[in-house]
């Protein structure tokens, strides 16, 4: 039985059959049952006579199943992606790419900084900051300011990391195996001014959010804080100073915002 096949750009092929087991566009196997391939580490089916995925989507906003054929890229195919099936992310090199994408984001970048990232529970930080030092001072967390780009390589894979980056672009990690105990993103901020006799960093930040260790050495960051609740496009303010380390990273919109 011959398996040969001619694929259109959009992943269709003849009618032609093939034995089972072949793969099919893509390095994938053909589903007959599905008429399509099972994509997306199988979270996803895709159908080459429609060109879309046809599969419910979690991450869609229209009801349970979901309707929205583009939210596993956050309704933006062109510059999103999602390699695992689970999470949609953009990549740090497409404003790069785009000079007007550039420049729209730098404008928003001015906008969102105006706005300031305050933290709602500031009232609290005299209490916050007993806390933090103490669970410095006994490792329960660690507390590290990220200067260099080996400085990733020794965070600890497995934990949780909280990082911040504050008003005065100084990028600061809090990190500990339970992030239910860990001291919180305000605290972090306030924390980097000890030992600079700087008060008053944790009342307001650039960006703040969690630091996702992958695979391979792959950086990724999410906007997630409770305190200073950024939304995605906070993580912009990232980029320069990523650039200046020299550092590829990942940006990862936290669920709900």
């Amino acid at each position: 039985m011959s398996i040969d096949n001619v694929y259109s750009p959009y992943g269709y092929r003849s009618t032609k059959s093939a034995p089972i087991g072949a793969l099919g566009f893509n390095g994938q196997l053909f589903q007959a049952e599905l008429e399509g391939y099972a994509l997306g580490n199988g979270h996803r089916v895709y159908n080459p006579c429609l060109m879309r995925f046809i599969s419910p989507d979690g991450l869609s906003p229209f009801n349970k199943g979901g309707i929205n054929g583009y939210a596993y890229c956050l309704n933006d195919p062109v510059n999103g992606r999602d390699p695992s099936g689970k999470n949609g992310i953009f990549r740090n090199i497409t404003r790069k790419i785009f000079g007007f994408v550039e420049q729209a984001a730098s404008h928003y970048k001015a906008l969102a900084w105006e706005e300031r990232l305050t933290n709602n529970q500031y009232r609290n930080m005299g209490e916050e900051m007993n806390y933090a030092i103490k669970q410095v001072k006994q490792s329960t967390t660690l507390f590290r300011e990220i200067t260099t780009k080996n400085a990733f390589a020794q965070l600890e894979p497995g934990w949780n990391h909280k990082f911040v980056l504050t008003k005065e672009s100084r990028l600061v990690v809090f990190s500990s195996k339970d992030d239910l105990t860990m001291p919180s993103h305000g605290s972090l901020a306030e924390f980097s001014g000890l030992g600079f006799g700087t008060k008053g960093l944790g009342e307001s930040v650039k960006s703040a959010g969690y630091i996702i260790l992958g695979d391979g050495g792959q950086i990724s960051f999410n906007n997630h804080s409770g305190h200073f609740q950024p939304r995605f496009e906070n993580l912009y303010e990232l980029n320069d100073v990523l650039e200046k380390l020299g550092v590829d990273a990942n940006f990862i919109r936290a669920f709900g915002s």
